[in-house]
């Protein structure tokens, strides 16, 4: 697995695994980091771009990156 950087629009970027396509329909997958260091509130979100499926999840203690690297594991999990 590659790897690649990440810019959440309110802190510095950071460099981590890529996200693979979208376990249920193959197709490409795009992130989304919502919220900012004022009021501490963080989102990111994996989306599929053809079939919509997603996974969201937030945090207000922790970093964009924190939150980001905890959503990849997520979404990149496969059961074999």
């Amino acid at each position: 697995m590659g790897k690649t950087k990440y810019y959440p629009h309110t802190e510095n970027e950071f460099e981590y695994d890529e996200i693979l396509p979208c376990p249920f329909c193959g197709k490409h997958a795009r992130i989304t980091f919502k919220g900012n260091s004022y009021t501490k509130s963080r989102t990111v979100e994996i989306k599929c771009t053809v079939c919509r499926a997603n996974m969201l999840n937030a945090t207000i203690r922790h970093d964009s990156e924190w939150i980001a690297k905890i959503t990849i594991d997520s979404w990149n999990q496969r059961i074999k």
